[in-house]
């Protein structure tokens, strides 16, 4: 089950699609499209050994280029970096990955973002800059 959970840990709702099925696209394929959806496409846990990109492959790709990669070991990013040149203009962020509220990572990896006057709107608008922006 894939049980849409609120900040009590109480369901309220399911996702009935399977979210865990594999994409019928090839990786260059997908940046264009999230780009024609005004969305932000970027690699998630490169450095994982399930799932992670540079598992999956072997290498971190040139093409398509991503302004952004997230790792969950933030202590790995020297070395991916100099592993993988591609890696090297790239920013890069971490996220938990987390399964359960308890295991989020709470301030040790974040973005400063300009939000005054605070809107959520602008804050929106400065995170996505960084985000296409890539390395600062």
């Amino acid at each position: 089950d894939q049980l849409l959970m609120n900040e009590n840990d109480e369901v309220v709702g399911e996702e009935l699609d399977l979210l865990s099925n594999a994409l019928d696209l090839a990786l260059e394929e997908v940046p264009p499209l999230v780009e024609a959806f005004d969305g932000i496409c970027y690699p998630a846990h490169v450095d994982r050994e399930a799932n992670g990109i540079i598992a999956t492959l072997g290498v971190f790709p040139p093409e398509p280029r991503f302004a952004v990669c997230e790792l969950h070991d933030m202590q790995k990013a020297e070395s991916l970096r100099e592993l993988h040149p591609p890696m090297q203009k790239m920013l890069l962020t971490s996220g938990s990955d987390a399964h359960y509220l308890w295991d989020i990572r709470d301030k040790e990896h974040y973005f400063e973002i300009e939000d005054e006057p605070y809107s959520s709107e602008l804050v929106r608008r400065e995170l996505f800059r960084i985000l296409r922006g890539g390395k600062r």
